[in-house]
């Protein structure tokens, strides 16, 4: 089995398994809430997920189109709105192969997190730290100043790759490990709030909540 088969059954092991309820189903969703996943490797997979899976890994050769395959289904049955993307993209944008390896390192960084990199030692290391304790402690002030007050948190969606790809977008991943909470606090909400979502303007409620 090639490289690249042994990671798609890697990620279809963890998809397969996932239940409704579990917080993995937002991160799923967030991946395929725009485009961006789809149209360029993630930033934040491994470095061992590119030399596993080269760009010019073709899904039909021996020891990969059986479990690429799986993995596809797994994908699939975990988040259906991944197949509405692909007939959009494919081949408009980009061929299958691409759109499927770009989808699949997003996945690996959801599945598999690395740990954010250590700042340097030195000035430049040591600014940093003190640049992210101040912004923690900020954060936690913050919060405590709000408790009490009713807070509602609204699903992001991440802003499409531009066309020059001058600045890549947010990657999922980077801001799942930003703020843990966002994806299922976005999941209560959409539960919670669908008059808010429904874009096809079929529920007429007016929203009373106090934001």
């Amino acid at each position: 089995m090639s490289s690249a088969g042994t990671l798609c059954k890697e990620l279809t092991a963890p998809l397969a398994s996932i239940e409704s309820t579990s917080a993995l189903v937002a991160d799923l969703h967030l991946l395929s809430s725009s485009d961006a996943a789809f149209l360029q490797p993630s930033t934040a997979a491994s470095p061992a997920f590119a030399a596993a899976w080269p760009e010019e890994q073709q899904l039909d050769e021996e020891g990969m189109s059986e479990p690429f395959l799986a993995l596809a289904a797994a994908a699939l049955e975990a988040d259906a709105r991944v197949q509405k993307r692909c007939g959009r993209l494919v081949p408009k944008k980009l061929s299958e192969a691409t759109f499927w390896r770009n989808y699949s390192s997003a996945l690996h960084a959801v599945l598999f997190p690395q740990e954010p990199a250590v700042p340097a030692a030195g000035a430049g290391g040591d600014a940093a730290a003190a640049a992210a304790s101040s912004a923690a402690e900020a954060v936690r002030s913050l919060l405590d100043e709000l408790t009490g007050v009713p807070v509602v948190l609204l699903r992001l969606t991440l802003p499409e790759a531009p066309a020059d790809g001058a600045q890549p977008p947010i990657d999922p991943a980077v801001l799942r490990r930003a703020h843990p909470g966002l994806e299922r606090a976005a999941s209560r909400f959409r539960d919670s709030c669908p008059e808010l979502l429904d874009r096809s303007k079929t529920r007429r409620r007016e929203c009373t909540n106090f934001c």
